[in-house]
């Protein structure tokens, strides 16, 4: 927990999300960005949808992709399948997952004041 948590909440990626539960000040923040988004001013049931949507904080959009490849394996597929030699070559490019996922709808990146990002699942 940091400085900012009443409790801790889950990590859904791992080590790399901060494991916090927004106090009130900024929960209401995340619940404002939340509604600006996907609702429109006053819509009471996104915050019922908040703790599903809420994916946690990161230090970048390019640290969750980051996570996310590696939570799905995807970088042991790498270190197994190619040979060594090219395995330097061989990458996923996560700043373009991220910018594309956010594109795309499936994720909302909103800028924490204490730096990083707050992740919301865009499908919720």
């Amino acid at each position: 927990m940091d400085r900012h948590s009443t409790a801790p909440v889950r990590t859904p990626l791992g080590s790399q999300a901060k494991s916090v539960f927004p106090p009130c000040r900024l929960r209401a923040c995340l619940y404002r960005a939340t509604l600006s988004v996907r609702c429109g001013p006053g819509d009471e049931t996104a915050l019922n949808r908040f703790e599903e949507a809420y994916l946690g904080h990161y230090d970048s959009e390019q640290a969750y992709a980051e996570q996310l490849i590696d939570d799905l394996g995807y970088q042991q597929l790498l270190d197994d399948s190619v040979p060594a030699s090219l395995r330097p070559y061989a990458r996923i490019d996560t700043e373009a997952l991220a910018r594309d996922m956010q594109l795309d709808g499936d994720l909302h990146f909103y800028p924490a004041d204490d730096g990083g990002v707050w992740i919301f699942d865009g499908r919720v």
